[in-house]
C-alpha cells in the first residue's frame, strides 16, 4: 500500500511553435503514401502546401514521367523549388477559394493528389466558409463553431479537385479519423467517396510534433468492397471493418487492442457509478493542500492510502473509488484504488466508483491486468494529448 502524501509538482506544458505551422513528411513515410496510390499510368500529381516537397519526390520515384506541381504559402519553398526545376510551384494561399479552380484552369483535371496539410485551428471567415459549402463539408461542422481544423479546409480543397479519375492521399490527424466530435464527417466521407485504406503512422512521424496521424487513399468511384482497410506502417498486419464501424471510428490501434485473457468478462454499466474531477489543476495547484493529479497516479497499479481533506466543492476520490488518468501521453490509462481516505480529484482524474466489493473485484482485476493500459492507450482520442472519455471506460469495461 502507497502512503500518498505526495509532493506537489509543477507539470510540464509546450508550446506550439505557431510560425506557418509547417510539420514536413519524413520521406519513408511520403513514400509509404505513394506506394499505397492505386492509380496506373498518372501523368501528373499536385500538392497544396508542398512544403519541402517529400511527397512529389516520392509520386516522382514511383512515376517518372510526372509532372510535378507544388502550391505553397512560403515564397522559399517556391522559389527553391522553381530554381531547381523539378517542380512546378506555384506561390499561393492554400486557404483561398480559388484555388482549385486556378488549378484547373492552368493545368485541367490532376490525376493525383498528395497532401500533408498544416496542422492547427483555422477562425472560420467567408474564405473558409465557401472552401468547406463548396466542398459539401459544411454541413459537419458542428453549429456556433469558429474555428476548424486547418487540415480539415485542405481536405476540402483537394475533394473540391477530385474527378472520377483522379485519387487522393492525404495525412490527417486522430481527432477527425477516431474523435467523437467529427462522427458526422466521416459518415459523410465514408458514405460518399470510396475510402479504401486508413494507414496509421508512428507518433514521431514529423518533426516537432508526435501528433498522431493517419493515411486516408480516397476516391470518387464506387467502392469496391463495403470493408475499411486499416494498417499500421509497423506492422505486417491489417484489419477489415465495416464502413459502419469506420463511422466510429477508423484506428488500427484501437481494433488491435490485445485481449485481456484473465477477465474476459462482463461488467455491467450497472454495478459502478463513473465521473471526473470538477476543479483544475491550476486550482488546486495554487490553493489545495492536498489533490490528487494524473502525474500523482502511480505508473504502475497500486493501493493508496490517502489522507482525509477536502476543498470547497470540489469532486472527491474516496475510500473504494477507483481511479483513472483521463488525459496526457505520459500517464494516460495509470490506475490506482483507494485503499483508505479522502482528497479531492483534478479534472484530468476519472472516478469509477463500484457499487459493492464483488463490484469492485471485477473492475479492479481488470483494469490493474497487464494489458489494460495498452488497450486504454489504443483506445483514446486525441491528436497530441491523448484522452479518455467515460462511453470509452464503460465500453472497456463493459467487453466481454
Amino acid at each position: 500500500m502507497k502512503n500518498f502524501f505526495t509532493d506537489i509538482t509543477n507539470g510540464e506544458f509546450t508550446e506550439m511553435n505557431k510560425g506557418l505551422n509547417q510539420y514536413y513528411t519524413d520521406q519513408v513515410y511520403s513514400d509509404h503514401l505513394v506506394k499505397e496510390l492505386s492509380s496506373p499510368f498518372p501523368l501528373s500529381v499536385a500538392d497544396l502546401g508542398f512544403g519541402e516537397g517529400s511527397l512529389l519526390r516520392a509520386a516522382r520515384k514511383r512515376w517518372n514521367h510526372l509532372k510535378l506541381i507544388g502550391v505553397d504559402i512560403d515564397l522559399l519553398n517556391v522559389e527553391k523549388a522553381n530554381k531547381n526545376k523539378l517542380i512546378d510551384a506555384i506561390h499561393y494561399d492554400g486557404f483561398n477559394p480559388d484555388l482549385p479552380d486556378t488549378i484547373v484552369e492552368k493545368y485541367g483535371n490532376i490525376d493525383l493528389l498528395v497532401s500533408n496539410p498544416p496542422f492547427f485551428f483555422k477562425s472560420i471567415d467567408k474564405n473558409i466558409k465557401t472552401i468547406l459549402k463548396k466542398s459539401d463539408l459544411w454541413d459537419c461542422i458542428s453549429s456556433g463553431s469558429k474555428k476548424v481544423p486547418a487540415e480539415l479546409v485542405f481536405l476540402a480543397q483537394n475533394i473540391r479537385l477530385l474527378n472520377n479519375q483522379s485519387e487522393l492521399g492525404i495525412i490527417l490527424p486522430a481527432g477527425l479519423v477516431s474523435g467523437e466530435k467529427w462522427v458526422s464527417l466521416r459518415e459523410y466521407l465514408f458514405g460518399e467517396f470510396n475510402i479504401s485504406k486508413v494507414i496509421q503512422l508512428p507518433t514521431n512521424s514529423f518533426k516537432r510534433t508526435d501528433a498522431q496521424t493517419f493515411i486516408f487513399i480516397m476516391n470518387k468511384k464506387n467502392p469496391v468492397s463495403t470493408d475499411i482497410e486499416l494498417s499500421h506502417v509497423l506492422y505486417d498486419k491489417t484489419i477489415s471493418i465495416s464502413r459502419a464501424d469506420a463511422v466510429c471510428r477508423a484506428d488500427f490501434s484501437f481494433y488491435n487492442k490485445t485481449e485481456i485473457d484473465s477477465e474476459k468478462h462482463y461488467i455491467s454499466p450497472h454495478r459502478y457509478s463513473i465521473y471526473r474531477g470538477n476543479t483544475t489543476h491550476k486550482e488546486l495547484l495554487a490553493s489545495a493542500k492536498y489533490f490528487i493529479h494524473t502525474n500523482q497516479l502511480p505508473k504502475e497499479p497500486t493501493s493508496l492510502s490517502l489522507p482525509n481533506y477536502t476543498f470547497g466543492q470540489s469532486n472527491l476520490a474516496i475510500t473504494g473509488d477507483i481511479l483513472i488518468a483521463r488525459v496526457g501521453r505520459r500517464c494516460i490509462g495509470r490506475v490506482a484504488l483507494v485503499e483508505k481516505g479522502t482528497l479531492p480529484i483534478s479534472d484530468c482524474v476519472i472516478v469509477v466508483r463500484p457499487v459493492d466489493d464483488n463490484a469492485r473485484q471485477k473492475i479492479w482485476g481488470k483494469l490493474k491486468s497487464e494489458s489494460s493500459k495498452q488497450i486504454l492507450d489504443s483506445m483514446s482520442l486525441g491528436v497530441g494529448a491523448k484522452y479518455l472519455t467515460h462511453s470509452l471506460i464503460r465500453e472497456f469495461l463493459s467487453n466481454v
